[in-house]
């Protein structure tokens, strides 16, 4: 592994969130050159969304650690171009509250910062905490294992359009082999969950959510992997394209 190598730490829920606060302590532990950009309130589910309506701002808050007034998008952006002097040789997005598994993985912030860290060529990881409660959320696992992953994947030589997407379950299981490769599961959601209210105005507002089904998941997936308590990381590529269904849509059109 290059020896003090410059990172890049950002996430989407917010520069004051634990679970970055955890993450830089964790960088610095593999390196001295490490930078915090990251978004200046919650960007939860903005998925790989810029800002392009109106001007972003950044504030240095202390040494290495800026804000941006956007998206983890912009986020990466801003601090590859603007912020660091160095091109980042790892992106670390995280450690976000809450997991980024099977069909969350399209509407993630953390992970669309390291979708854009990935499209620019550099090493990119998404590190997500899995919780049961939410009023006792247990950051132990991803404390205790994020830097022996980190190390041992950023040493290690993977294939430039892909990144990496690390979960930590709730508890870790007693396998000795707690650490599962798996693919992206797919849970999949019923009908979406709309709050319809009135403001003091008499005008109507709402409150978007969803909810979730239970299927039984497949046994290599990172659905699987979270629900025996192993840690999942999912090599994820930026290739969208169905390859095998190319040969029959061109019959369509002969």
């Amino acid at each position: 592994m290059k020896n003090n190598p410059y990172i890049l730490v950002t996430n989407d829920d917010g520069v004051e969130a634990k679970g970055i606060k955890i993450l830089e302590k964790i960088a610095k532990k593999i390196s001295n050159n490490v930078y915090i950009v990251a978004p200046d309130k919650e960007q939860s589910a903005k998925s790989h969304s810029i800002t392009l309506t109106e001007p972003l701002r950044i504030k240095k808050r202390s040494n290495k650690c800026f804000s941006v007034s956007g998206t983890p998008t912009d986020c990466v952006i801003l601090g590859v171009n603007e912020v660091m002097s160095h091109k980042p040789d790892l992106i670390l997005s995280g450690i976000n509250c809450g997991a980024n598994i099977a069909d969350d993985i399209s509407y993630s912030g953390t992970i669309a910062a390291a979708i854009e860290g990935t499209l620019m060529g550099i090493k990119s990881i998404a590190l997500s905490q899995v919780y049961l409660d939410r009023k006792r959320i247990s950051w132990d696992v991803s404390k205790n294992y994020s830097e022996e992953l980190i190390s041992k994947l950023f040493a290690n030589r993977w294939d430039k359009n892909i990144l990496l997407n690390i979960n930590f379950p709730f508890k870790l299981s007693q396998n000795k082999n707690y650490i599962s490769i798996t693919k992206q599961g797919k849970r999949g959601y019923e009908k979406s969950l709309i709050e319809k209210k009135l403001d003091p105005r008499g005008d109507h507002y709402y409150w978007l959510g969803y909810r979730k089904q239970r299927v039984a998941p497949n046994d290599k997936s990172d659905l699987a992997a979270i629900s025996k308590g192993y840690i999942s990381v999912s090599p994820l590529k930026l290739d969208f394209t169905h390859n095998s269904s190319i040969k029959n849509l061109r019959t369509v059109f002969k």
